[in-house]
């Protein structure tokens, strides 16, 4: 659905994937959500040494293998298994390689002055690959072993044999629930046929206005969708939530304190008006993102029949435009001291109302219009209930290893932008449509209370 041009194809399909988000499909979500989160810090805290720490943590590695189990089991009522177990751990790297492969054959067509060159700078520096469409039905076949380097071949088709059997497995057992009245073989009722993930919904969605539902292929591919754009994107702001409280001592101070006097038990952390009450958590999530957004360079958009005037500025049919939200973000006019890590410029005080207003009007980590982003309330919830947990369950402090990864950016540092990113309170991203990034490294320790 993402890539579809055709308008009212995408409105079909949209209308269609919308219905996989409702209040019903979000509620029968949160406990998937909950049960993931919830063995994720069982794991995470474990092989802890006498002091109570635990060894560190790469919080880029356990934010991803998090988001990737959660997507997988939302999706097809089974997760993948990162967190558990090390066999599926390839399959966020897979993700991103695939993205930063559109941009290393990009690099090579247009910075061919460049061969000499550190390839991971030209991978960071280069931008969209306007022949991706040639490209793209490689993806997941044995020809794609002729453009991408051989062991990213290997796994790119690994994880598409993956996902794909577990989409088949998945529809297999809906079929087999439907036949057998709700029951599994034998009259059982297992994990898949208890789910109501999003395959279910999508399985039995009609649009409203055609009467059609998505036929197999669509399935397929929508679903690819989820899984991709909605987990790296929350791994993303995971990521990026823990760095910015463990280099704001106050700010993580404020929320943790709020958190832990609103739920008297874990298990109380659930959607609802105690929840909702958090506006401090939400601030705090929404300054991630504008920090650090997960997506942020422009969704580029071809100029239709007749062009078109943006700003005064005439464009003919054919032209590709766009605006980077990360540059949006960053822009002093909308958010003044746009490098500080600043929740309060989300919440309405008495004389700000203006410039809040002004902030979320700017505000579109997950796009805007018909094509902004249709799992925007499964990521606030995902990200409000794995935040709110985490805090509540654990301290946690920066480990030494970190000063190593802020080393090792400062000293690859080699562009314009060096002021930028010799900063070590600025969450260090590099755009390959969605954000790589490194760290934070982290140690936890349960809380003494």
């Amino acid at each position: 659905m993402h890539s579809e041009i055709d308008k009212s194809k995408h409105a079909f399909r949209r209308r269609v994937l919308d219905q996989a988000f409702s209040e019903k499909a979000l509620a029968d979500a949160e406990g998937l959500i909950l049960e993931n989160a919830r063995r994720w810090l069982e794991y995470l805290g474990a092989d802890t040494l006498e002091s109570g720490w635990t060894r560190s943590r790469d919080m880029n590695d356990w934010c991803n293998w998090l988001s990737f189990d959660l997507m997988g089991d939302m999706t097809f009522g089974r997760d993948f298994g990162c967190v558990t177990k090390a066999e599926h751990r390839f399959i966020p790297d897979v993700v991103l390689n695939a993205t930063k492969f559109v941009y290393v054959v990009r690099s090579f067509l247009t910075f061919t002055s460049l061969a000499s060159t550190n390839l991971k700078l030209v991978i960071r520096q280069a931008g969209f690959w306007p022949f991706i469409s040639l490209v793209r039905p490689l993806f997941g076949t044995k020809w794609a072993s002729l453009l991408m380097p051989a062991g990213n071949a290997k796994e790119n088709v690994a994880y598409a044999k993956y996902a794909g059997s577990m989409m088949d497995d998945r529809l297999a057992a809906e079929a087999e629930k439907t036949t057998n009245g709700g029951e599994g073989a034998n009259g059982t009722t297992d994990q898949a046929h208890r789910r109501k993930d999003f395959v279910h919904y999508l399985l039995h969605t009609k649009d409203p206005e055609t009467g059609q539902g998505l036929s197999i292929h669509e399935l397929h591919a929508d679903s690819g969708l989820l899984i991709h754009a909605g987990s790296d994107t929350t791994a993303i702001t995971l990521s990026a939530a823990l760095f910015y409280l463990l280099h704001n001592p106050s700010v993580l101070s404020r929320l943790t304190g709020l958190i832990r006097s609103t739920f008297p038990r874990i298990e109380s952390i659930r959607s609802g008006p105690e929840l909702t009450s958090c506006n401090y958590l939400r601030a705090c999530i929404d300054e991630t993102m504008r920090m650090a957004t997960p997506v942020p360079s422009h969704l580029p958009r071809e100029v239709m029949a007749g062009g078109i005037e943006i700003d005064g500025h005439y464009f003919p049919a054919g032209t590709v435009v766009g605006v980077a939200p990360w540059t949006i973000h960053h822009n002093a006019q909308y958010y003044p001291d746009p490098f500080t890590f600043n929740p309060d410029r989300w919440i309405v005080t008495e004389g700000n109302e203006e410039s809040v207003r002004i902030a979320r009007a700017a505000f579109c980590p997950f796009g805007i219009g018909s094509r902004g982003c249709a799992g925007k309330r499964v990521a606030y919830l995902e990200l409000n209930l794995v935040l709110a947990t985490l805090l509540w369950t654990y301290d946690m402090k920066l480990a030494d290893a970190d000063v190593d990864v802020v080393k090792k950016v400062k000293g690859g540092a080699k562009s314009r932008h060096r002021d930028l990113r010799d900063r070590q309170d600025v969450y260090q991203i590099w755009d390959h449509f969605v954000a790589d990034r490194e760290g934070p490294i982290v140690r936890f320790k349960k809380r003494q209370n």
